[in-house]
């Protein structure tokens, strides 16, 4: 993100990036918009209003909710592959107590 955030002035595709992440995760530079000295990007403010966060924060919190997310789904489907193993320990032994009769 720091280089990213130095390059911008410099590369279009990276200031085109960085542009869309300052605008839709509302944030300003790696660290804040000081970053960026006397020529903070347009992307950087709203209504006159310059985003104070740092991106790397809002991108790590942005991650953070994701690895919680995938976290739960894959507890649950453990959970659902537990069941899934009990039930079919439990059909193997009713069918082989069926056909013992």
């Amino acid at each position: 993100m720091k280089k990213a955030v130095e390059n911008y002035h410099f590369n279009k595709t990276i200031s085109t990036i960085m542009d869309k992440i300052h605008r839709d995760l509302k944030c300003c530079g790696s660290l804040n918009y000081l970053e960026y000295g006397d020529k903070i990007p347009s992307s950087c403010h709203e209504d006159g209003s310059i985003y104070k966060n740092g991106c790397t924060d809002v991108l790590n919190q942005f991650g953070s909710q994701f690895l919680t997310i995938g976290t739960v789904f894959s507890f649950m489907f453990i959970i659902l592959e537990i069941i899934t193993i009990g039930c079919s320990i439990y059909l193997t032994a009713y069918i082989d107590a069926k056909d013992q009769r």
